[in-house]
């Protein structure tokens, strides 16, 4: 009687697998506001020394450890000489397939101290609240939850402009989007924030705002609620 898909791509998917358009309900994953949220204090050299991060600059990525994911972009790009001089250091949480070649990766080009693998953490949302920017070099997603809780959490966000971040992210307005596998576009938005205290806060400030507006847990819940309503009485199902 209905489908839901969590994105436009998947959608897209849904409607080329033969489901009537009619019958899908586009409905976004929710991000809980409570836990996931701004703390400027949080990015102080104590706030960080909690957590046993290092100063300056820091990128974060929190997802599985996966080719999917395209984390070697992340790594090309940290490459640049200006993310070097800057001090820029990057965060990885979570683990995966990919860890052993990611590590080899990041020896052998240098980065060893510059890039932190933190493996699996029981609740991301503080690791979050430390960072200047969110990196998301995915080649390809539904609809990202890691995109989305960095987003409540107020960070500026560079993602690939695949599946659901283009959903989320509206390029320069709420974060910047990037071509999925290049380096170089990727290295440009990371130096770009870097070098702009008031372009990260922009982007961070819209980034929570969006996620407050579009994103919340209740939004969702309302949203399912009226699709499950609509296929309990009969009525079109809100598309």
């Amino acid at each position: 009687d209905a489908f839901i898909a969590n994105s436009q791509e998947v959608r897209a998917e849904l409607e080329a697998a033969g489901c009537p358009g009619g019958r899908i309900a586009v409905i976004p994953n929710g991000v809980d506001l409570t836990r996931f949220h701004p703390d400027p204090a949080a990015r102080t050299a104590g706030g960080r020394r909690q957590l046993g991060l290092p100063d300056g600059p820091l990128v974060v990525f929190a997802g599985r450890l996966d080719p999917q994911k395209g984390l070697h972009t992340l790594l090309a790009a940290l490459r640049a000489p200006a993310l070097a001089a800057a001090g820029v250091h990057a965060l990885l949480l979570g683990d995966g397939p990919q860890r052993a070649d990611l590590a080899q990766a990041v020896a052998q080009d240098g980065l060893a101290d510059r890039v932190l693998f933190r493996g699996v953490v029981e609740d991301v949302a503080p690791y979050l609240r430390t960072a200047d920017v969110f990196a998301f070099p995915t080649l390809g997603e539904g609809m990202p939850n890691a995109l989305l809780e960095a987003m409540a959490t107020g960070l500026p966000c560079v993602a690939s402009a695949v599946g659901g971040c283009r959903d989320v992210l509206t390029d320069g307005a709420t974060g910047l989007l990037v071509p999925a596998g290049e380096a170089a576009a990727f290295q440009a938005a990371l130096e770009a924030l870097v070098a702009s205290a008031a372009l990260r806060t922009r982007l961070g400030a819209a980034a929570r705002q969006a996620a407050v507006v579009r994103f919340g847990l209740a939004r969702m819940v309302d949203r399912y609620e009226a699709c499950y309503r609509a296929v309990l009485t009969g009525a079109p199902v809100p598309t």
